[in-house]
């Protein structure tokens, strides 16, 4: 049997829920180069949430495809980059990061109901999250691409983020990994139609670097 094999028999025993669209993912995926990889870490995981952190790079994967970039998953094993991506000569890493869904939306600060989480809290995470995800982008130009299954937290919460790591590299409080670009996907609907324009909005413009 093999990994992608695998990887669907497990998929329909951990996952409960969409679990058709998620197969579909892996059969489209197995054309890229390194899906096996993935596929394997797939198969082995026991977790529904690990098991969808794996999915959002499979879903990375195929978007940077469909905008015609050469994909591949780990190109340097397990402990590098989650994807490498060429066109036209130039060519960048990218490290896939996830924000688990999880808690009730509304959260209680100072005994007060803030229905929407709190954004300096939010941003500081998403800032953390993707300054973490520099260690394995030390190999050239690189790319965060970040996918949100969190209700609360919204995309200028992202765009806040970028912002103030932009800020601290142009002050030379901190060094970014090449042409640091930061990608994300806010899902804001079902699976298969998750954060489609937004998405092809971020590409759009690192595409133009290409």
């Amino acid at each position: 049997m093999t990994w992608q094999e695998r990887a669907i028999t497990q998929v329909s025993r951990v996952l409960s829920a969409e679990t058709d669209v998620l197969i579909e993912l892996i059969r489209v995926a197995a054309r890229l180069k390194g899906s096996e990889s993935t596929f394997r870490r797939i198969a082995q995981a026991h977790d529904a949430e690990q098991m969808l952190d794996y999915f959002a790079e499979i879903r990375f994967g195929l978007m940077f495809e469909q905008l015609h970039f050469e994909t591949e998953f780990e190109p340097f094993g397990v402990k590098g980059p989650d994807l490498s991506i060429s066109r036209d000569g130039q060519s960048a890493y990218v490290e896939v990061k996830r924000f688990r869904s999880g808690g009730p939306v509304i959260e209680e600060i100072r005994d007060e109901l803030t229905p929407y989480g709190n954004p300096p809290k939010d941003i500081k995470k998403v800032f953390d999250q993707i300054i973490e995800k520099f260690s394995q982008l030390n190999c050239g130009n690189g790319i965060v691409a970040l996918w949100s299954d969190r209700d609360d937290l919204e995309e200028l919460e992202f765009e806040f983020a970028m912002k103030d790591i932009r800020s601290d590299a142009g002050n030379g409080i901190r060094e970014v990994p090449g042409a640091f670009y930061s990608a994300y996907s806010v899902l804001t609907g079902s699976t298969r139609d998750a954060g489609n324009e937004s998405t092809l909005r971020v590409f759009n413009n690192y595409q133009n670097r290409f």
